[in-house]
């Protein structure tokens, strides 16, 4: 882990030993999972050192979500801008874009990225704020996907969608952290889950709308 500029050895090293706690915790039991006395426990440290490094259980897990999200964003960015690469796309690319990150869930995985993309789905998924400061970004270059292939839909029914559509993959990565799926079996839940929000998204539009490009002049960046 990439220590910060300033901090000396023994600080960053407790200070990552918090927020992998903080992963592991929450990637079990989610938010309810977390407290003072639990993080330092898990971490193997005296309760007032998470008060000493983060003050409160809130900042720190905004640091175990900031911690890793670049690596979030530029992978579910990659895949978005693939689809403008090709030139062409539906619903189901759009959502398996966002999706394909979490999909090696359930496989075999380095573990602190596993504990991380669990915190993420139990934690910043359902908190709206959190999720904007780290991911708004990649959700909005989503929604700017979307609209080319259902134009019918309001930007509020495509962003209430979305929420829809993390709370589905939420519930999916909460079963994938608790036990290991054959890759056949990942594939298969990959394909019904992608189908599924999909449908979903189609549903908060007028009529269906056909498959179109979006021209490169009006993509966003990437985070």
């Amino acid at each position: 882990m990439k220590r910060e500029r300033g901090v000396p050895p023994d600080a960053a090293r407790t200070r990552d030993r918090l927020l992998d706690a903080v992963e592991r915790l929450a990637s079990e039991g989610g938010a309810d999972a977390l407290s003072h006395r639990g993080i330092a426990r898990q971490a193997g440290v005296h309760a007032s050192l998470l008060h000493y490094h983060y003050g409160t259980v809130e900042q720190a897990v905004e640091e175990a979500v900031a911690r890793r999200a670049a690596r979030l964003r530029r992978l579910q960015a990659d895949a978005i801008r693939a689809l403008h690469a090709r030139g062409a796309w539906s619903v189901e690319d759009v959502v398996a874009a966002l999706w394909r990150p979490f999909a090696a869930l359930g496989g075999t995985i380095d573990a602190g990225w596993r504990n991380y993309l669990c915190l993420v789905a139990r934690v910043a998924s359902a908190d709206d704020a959190l999720a904007e400061r780290h991911f708004g970004d990649v959700e909005r270059q989503a929604l700017r996907a979307l609209r080319t292939v259902l134009p019918g839909a309001t930007d509020e029914a495509l962003a209430f969608g979305l929420r829809i559509t993390k709370m589905l993959f939420e519930r999916e990565v909460v079963a994938r952290c608790r036990r290991m799926l054959d890759a056949d079996v990942r594939a298969e839940r990959d394909r019904r889950l992608e189908a599924f929000a999909a449908a979903g998204l189609r549903a908060l539009a007028p009529m269906l709308a056909p498959q179109r490009t979006m021209p490169a002049a009006t993509w966003g960046t990437s985070a």
